[in-house]
């Protein structure tokens, strides 16, 4: 039962340091040992970091190409002010 407890809050996301607590354990080297990840969940979590990157880039791709767009129209304005 401790081990899947265990296994299951790190599934949800939560740190070991919080399940150190939660079971009682005086260092999470021993937390460790309850834990069970599978290689499954590793590859998810590789995954989800690659996307949440390749997310940021097209962004920032997307945002660039936003101010390029705006350049133009912001100098037209500032010029029929004057």
């Amino acid at each position: 039962m401790r081990h899947t407890f265990a296994s299951r809050l790190v599934e949800k996301g939560f740190d070991l340091i919080t399940v150190k607590d939660l079971l009682g354990h005086f260092s999470v080297r021993v937390t460790e040992r309850y834990t069970h990840t599978n290689e499954n969940r590793k590859r998810q979590a590789f995954d989800s970091l690659v996307q949440t990157k390749q997310v940021e880039e097209k962004k920032a791709d997307l945002a660039q190409v936003g101010h390029m767009d705006k350049g133009p129209q912001r100098a037209k304005t500032l010029f029929s002010i004057r």
